[in-house]
């Protein structure tokens, strides 16, 4: 019982010491601030992604048709619709929207178009520059034409079997007829949870963001840890009990952070099972406070630590499954715990896989800070 007193002792008076440094409460706000502007976003009356949408002919009814389901949709998608194109254009021009849309005066016509030969152009894409968000949006654009789409290829085909043309009411008669409100797709996670509404890609980029800034909030901790050292703040303990000591400093700083990435995460309706959640966000925060450490041991100045830090944020945004799993230098993404906790998310086994990282962590750290500390002392 001693024991557990005198740890949450040192856990209260180690965290206290954390919350009296700007730098850390600065990294410990980007966590509910990130996560506030992407739920104010996600309304309809704004957007991750805005989107100039204008009709040149508005009395064209397939354009008008999709036109009208991209503004029905509530999602991280807003559009603001404009009647002239050289108007969608300039705001574009002027940064008022990411990217137009400008359906084509005779978008029905070029609907058929495609049909018969595979090529035409329904709507025109104004971008300034792509990006994951923009790719992910025209999803959106893509999935309000098919319907329409999807009649001019029942169209063509009940015509052709004919031999005849057919009015347009009846083959909309027979095609109705045939229309079903079931889902043709199934969205499932790799362990096969389905997921009902999963409108909210637009966000789960979140989820990797707040990762990454609870690893930078341990990092932050690595580096107050060689100020603390070279003040021998902890130099009347043993050196036992020093030899494992900075990685509960690490947790300390990392703890709070996951606890704000857990609530931001509820707020943005991308938490799946509670337990399941908590375990993963333990293992990563044990997983981010052993890799902070170990990475330190191989640091042997603040300097050279401070120097990694932008290099390793940059590896995981890029390596780690955060807006796209590039499958990319796998054995170099392996070294990250952020990778593991993403793809655990979702898939079972990588749970186990992040045990196993874990039980290696441990070990690797521990050896290696006691070798520090008979070669050099530390």
């Amino acid at each position: 019982m001693n024991a557990f007193r005198r740890f949450f002792r040192w856990y209260g008076l180690l965290s206290k010491r954390l919350f009296r440094r700007p730098a850390y409460l600065a990294v410990l706000l980007m966590v509910p601030l990130f996560s506030l502007a992407l739920l104010f976003f996600s309304h309809r009356d704004s957007g991750v992604v805005t989107v100039a949408l204008c009709c040149e002919n508005p009395l064209d009814p397939e354009a008008s048709a999709a036109a009208e389901r991209l503004l029905d949709r509530d999602s991280a998608l807003r559009c603001i619709t404009f009647a002239d194109p050289e108007e969608a254009r300039a705001a574009v021009e002027h940064a008022q929207a990411d990217a137009a849309w400008i359906f084509s005066a005779d978008a029905s016509g070029e609907m058929a178009r495609f049909v018969r030969r595979g090529r035409a152009s329904v709507v025109t894409v104004v971008e300034r520059e792509d990006n994951v968000f923009l790719m992910l949006a025209r999803e959106k654009l893509y999935a309000a034409i098919y319907p329409e789409l999807s009649f001019e290829i029942f169209s063509d085909f009940i015509n052709e079997a004919a031999g005849e043309p057919i009015p347009s009411g009846v083959l909309r008669t027979y095609y109705a007829s045939g229309t079903t409100t079931e889902r043709m797709l199934r969205f499932a996670t790799a362990d096969g949870t389905v997921i009902e509404t999963p409108d909210h890609y637009l966000v789960s980029p979140l989820r990797g963001i707040l990762a990454l800034v609870l690893m930078l909030s341990g990092f932050a901790s690595g580096m107050y840890c060689y100020r603390e050292e070279r003040g021998g703040s902890f130099v009347w303990l043993s050196p036992g009990r020093r030899l494992m000591l900075p990685v509960l400093c690490h947790l300390t700083a990392i703890l709070p952070t996951a606890a704000a990435a857990m609530i931001a995460m509820a707020l943005s309706g991308l938490l799946t099972a509670f337990w399941r959640e908590l375990l993963l966000m333990l293992l990563l925060s044990v997983t981010a406070a052993l890799f902070c450490e170990l990475l330190r041991c191989f640091a042997p100045q603040e300097e050279h630590f401070g120097a990694l830090i932008p290099v390793l944020i940059i590896a995981m945004l890029l390596l780690c499954p955060i807006f796209a799993d590039l499958n990319m230098l796998r054995p170099l993404r392996l070294l990250f715990p952020p990778f593991y906790y993403l793809s655990a998310v979702h898939n079972s086994a990588y749970l186990g896989a992040m045990a196993v990282y874990l039980a290696v962590l441990i070990p690797a750290v521990w050896l290696v800070r006691l070798v520090r500390r008979n070669v050099r002392g530390g």
